[in-house]
C-alpha cells in the first residue's frame, strides 16, 4: 500500500481564493485597467473594495454594473516517476476543463445634494472564485493502480508485491473543486476640510465551496482498500470591514491607503466518500478460503455526514499615491501586503468533532507592486497598467487546485468613453505564471503534492456602464 500511497492525492479546499491566482484580479474596469495601482484614486463605487475613502472623491450619485469574463489556461503533466508507481495517470499534458467564469459587480454611489462632507456607498461583488476540474486518472483501473504487499495489511498473507486494479470505472472529471463568493458591503466616508478623508466599509461575504478529489490519506486507503474519493458541498460566510483615508497635500497629489480585516470563513454542510476498491484475483481468491473479503473490487458509498471547516482570511493593507501631469495624464503606483502566513493548516472535522482531514499550506507572506497610468482625450480617456506578485503557495504542497503556479506577472489596458450621464469602459488584463516542476514532498511515506510540470495564464475582461445622476 505504501507505494500507491507514496503518489497520494493531496485534498485542498479550493477556497484559498483570495490573493495571487485565485483572487480575481480586481474589481472595477477603471482599476483593472490601471493594473491594480487604484487605493489613491478610488473615485467611483469600486472604492467599497479599494479604499472606502476614495468614495469622497465622487462628485454626483451614480450606479455602475459591471460584467467580467475570465478566460483561464492551465496544463499539468505528471511526473514519470509519479506514472510509474500510480498507474491511474494519464500520460502527456493535461489541461483543465473548466476555463470559461463569469461574474458581476453593481455599485451605487449617493452625494447628497447640499452636503459635501459624506457619502455613501453600496456594493455587491465577487472578491474570489476559482473553478478546477481535471480528468487526469484513466477511469478503467482494471489495467493495474498500483502494487500492494498483503503482509503489511495481515501477517498471514504472502509477503511479495502484487498488483492491484478496480472493478468499477473511476470518476470521469476526477479532480473538482469550485468556489464562489460574493461580498456585499455598504460603506461610508467623510472628508476632513479639503485635503483629507476617511472612509469605513462593514463587508459580509457569503460562498459556496464543492469539491470531488481522491484522498491522500495512507490510514484511510489502507483501511478501506481502495481509491476513496472525497466529496462535498458546503457553505460559509465571513465578516469584516475595510477602513480608508485619502489625502490631497495639493491639487496634483493624492496619497491613499487602507486596511481590510476579515474573519475566517466558516463552511459546514454535507461530505461523502465514495471508495472504489482495490482488487486482485490472487489475493481475493485466498481470502475468500480464509474467510476474509481482502481486495474484492466493487464500489462502497458510505453515508453522508456533516462537516464543518475554518478557512484563515489574511489581513491585507495598502497605500498607494497618483499624480496628475498637466490637465490630461496621471500616474499612479501602489504597494499591498497579505498576511497568508496565517494559512498554516485546514481541518476538516465531522459535526461530532471527529477529524476527517487536517491538511498542510504553510503560505507565505505575499506582496503586490502595481503601477498605472490615464490620458484623456477631451471625452475619452485610454489607460495602461501591470503589476507583480509572488505566489502565497509553495511548489512543495502544489496541486491541481491552485489555478496560478508561479510568480504572476500581468499587464493591463483599457479605454473609457464619457457619453452625456452615462461612463462606458472596458478593460483587459493577461497574467502569466510560467512554469513550474514540482518534486517530491514526503511526510510520513506519502507526497503531500501532486508531482508534474504545471503552466498558467489567464486572460480577464472587464466591461463596465456608470449612470450619473
Amino acid at each position: 500500500m505504501k507505494s500507491f500511497t507514496a503518489t497520494a492525492f493531496i485534498l485542498l479546499i479550493a477556497i484559498s481564493a483570495f490573493p495571487a491566482g485565485i483572487n480575481l484580479p480586481g474589481i472595477g474596469a477603471r482599476a483593472v485597467s490601471m493594473g491594480g495601482a487604484y487605493r489613491a484614486l478610488s473615485n467611483d463605487g469600486s472604492a467599497l473594495y479599494w479604499n472606502p475613502a476614495g468614495l469622497s472623491s465622487v462628485d454626483e450619485s451614480q450606479l455602475t454594473a459591471v460584467g467580467q469574463y475570465m478566460l483561464t489556461y492551465s496544463d499539468f503533466t505528471a511526473d514519470d516517476t509519479l506514472r510509474a508507481i500510480n498507474l491511474l495517470f494519464r500520460e502527456g499534458p493535461q489541461k483543465k476543463l473548466d476555463r470559461e467564469f463569469y461574474t458581476g459587480n453593481i455599485f451605487g454611489v449617493y452625494a447628497p445634494k447640499g452636503n459635501s462632507a459624506w457619502r455613501f456607498g453600496f456594493g455587491v461583488y465577487s472578491p474570489a472564485g476559482v473553478g478546477s476540474t481535471w480528468d487526469v486518472l484513466l477511469e478503467d483501473g482494471s489495467g493495474g493502480v498500483g502494487t500492494i504487499n498483503p503482509r503489511s495489511m495481515n501477517p498471514p498473507y504472502p509477503d511479495s508485491d502484487f498488483v492491484m486494479s478496480t472493478t468499477e470505472p473511476l470518476p470521469h472529471r476526477d479532480f473538482r473543486g469550485r468556489l464562489g463568493s460574493y461580498s456585499i458591503s455598504a460603506g461610508a466616508a467623510y472628508s476632513i476640510g479639503n485635503s483629507l478623508s476617511i472612509g469605513l466599509s462593514p463587508i459580509v461575504t457569503p460562498a459556496f465551496l464543492d469539491v470531488r478529489i481522491p484522498s491522500s490519506d495512507y490510514s484511510k486507503m489502507q483501511a478501506d482498500t481502495g481509491v476513496v474519493f472525497q466529496e462535498g458541498d458546503f457553505t460559509g460566510q465571513s465578516y469584516g470591514f475595510n477602513l480608508g483615508v485619502l489625502f490631497w497635500p495639493n491639487d496634483r497629489l493624492s496619497l491613499g491607503g487602507n486596511l481590510k480585516y476579515q474573519t475566517a470563513f466558516a463552511f459546514e454542510g454535507d461530505y461523502t466518500e465514495t471508495v472504489y476498491k482495490f482488487y486482485n484475483e490472487d489475493l481475493h481468491n485466498l481470502a475468500l478460503f480464509l474467510g476474509d473479503t481482502l481486495l474484492s473490487g466493487e464500489k462502497l458509498v458510505k453515508p453522508t455526514v456533516r462537516a464543518e471547516a475554518e478557512f484563515a482570511r489574511p489581513l491585507e493593507f495598502g497605500f498607494g499615491a497618483a499624480y496628475k501631469i498637466g490637465e490630461r495624464m496621471l500616474i499612479a503606483l501602489d504597494f499591498s501586503y497579505n498576511y497568508w502566513s496565517a494559512l498554516d493548516t485546514l481541518v476538516l472535522e465531522s459535526a461530532d468533532g471527529a477529524r476527517l482531514l487536517a491538511l498542510p499550506m504553510l503560505w507565505v507572506d505575499t506582496y503586490r507592486i502595481s503601477i498605472g497610468g490615464e490620458y484623456a482625450f477631451s471625452r475619452y480617456l485610454a489607460r495602461l497598467g501591470a503589476f507583480y506578485e509572488p505566489n502565497p503557495a509553495i511548489a512543495d504542497y502544489q496541486n491541481l487546485f491552485i489555478p496560478d503556479v508561479n510568480d504572476r506577472v500581468a499587464f493591463a489596458g483599457g479605454f473609457a468613453a464619457v457619453l452625456g450621464k452615462l461612463l462606458a469602459e472596458f478593460s483587459v488584463e493577461t497574467e502569466f505564471f510560467g512554469e513550474i516542476v514540482a518534486k517530491p514532498n514526503f511526510i510520513d511515506d506519502f507526497s503531500v503534492n501532486i508531482l508534474g510540470e504545471y503552466a498558467a495564464s489567464v486572460a480577464d475582461f472587464v466591461l463596465s456602464v456608470t449612470y450619473r445622476f
